[in-house]
């Protein structure tokens, strides 16, 4: 059982001090390594690994031992939804009966089998995943506060090519899905802050990337929280250059006249 945790006065872990390995069977195994050296974190602490997976809201926890004692997980086996799943690594001081969240490292990408060591720089902030999804071509889906996933009907003949690269699929859908994204960002989440760029929060991932899109690399903060009107500009900004830097409009009629060309 997870226990209860405070989260008040956690520290970032640096995923630096990070190693996540996924080695290949029937079933997946993890390989972790925390290094806790120079953290300053207590050596009684107890350090667990989380894994959360895009489409259950289920966790699955890995002890790693102490800050004091490591050790390897003693189940090391994966669920079989783990390969599609995000980890964060959390410190937890657990002499009281409300175990108090010291630390914590979070976003850490699962690797395919054989891919090596976790790397934040290859997170992707929009993974897409296959599924079953009757006569709905695609659905943008968020779980609780885990990071947002395109799904996209796996019935359909090529569809992850016609993600990646078809013109018509990207202008048509990826303008919906950025304001979506902040919509949910800005509204549900309450997010109004100027993003840790160390972070592995999806929020702040996905606001740094609207801030760097913006032409006044604009941030909203919290007193703009109840400014619907600055908010609307603020996301409507960051889709029409996102349009712009990518050539949506060009690149969907070049699509059309190719497409009557054939016929």
């Amino acid at each position: 059982m997870i226990r209860r945790i405070n989260y008040t006065g956690r520290k970032r872990i640096p995923r630096s001090h990070v190693s996540l390995r996924v080695i290949d069977g029937a079933p997946k195994r993890i390989h972790a390594v925390f290094i806790a050296d120079g953290l300053g974190f207590p050596d009684e602490a107890a350090v667990y690994l989380d894994l959360e997976t895009s489409r259950s809201t289920n966790v699955q926890r890995f002890s790693l031992g102490t800050v004091g004692r490591p050790q390897n997980p003693e189940d090391p086996h994966l669920d079989a939804s783990g390969e599609f799943g995000t980890f964060e690594i959390k410190i937890v001081d657990q002499s009281q009966s409300i175990g108090r969240l010291l630390g914590v490292a979070r976003g850490l990408r699962i690797r395919a089998p054989g891919g090596g060591d976790s790397s934040p720089d290859r997170q992707s902030l929009l993974p897409v995943y296959p599924c079953d999804l009757g006569n709905e071509i695609w659905r943008l889906s968020f779980v609780e506060s885990r990071r947002p996933w395109l799904e996209v009907n796996k019935h359909i003949p090529g569809i992850l090519e016609q993600v990646a690269h078809d013109p018509t699929f990207i202008s048509l859908v990826y303008p919906q899905v950025l304001r979506a994204i902040f919509v949910r960002i800005f509204y549900v989440e309450s997010y109004f802050v100027e993003p840790d760029k160390d972070s592995g929060d999806w929020k702040d991932q996905w606001l740094q990337w609207g801030i760097d899109s913006h032409p006044e690399n604009q941030v909203l903060t919290e007193d703009k929280k109840s400014d619907e009107a600055a908010i609307t500009e603020w996301i409507d900004t960051v889709v029409a250059e996102f349009a712009q830097v990518i050539g949506l409009k060009a690149k969907y009629t070049e699509a059309l006249a190719s497409r009557r060309k054939t016929r």
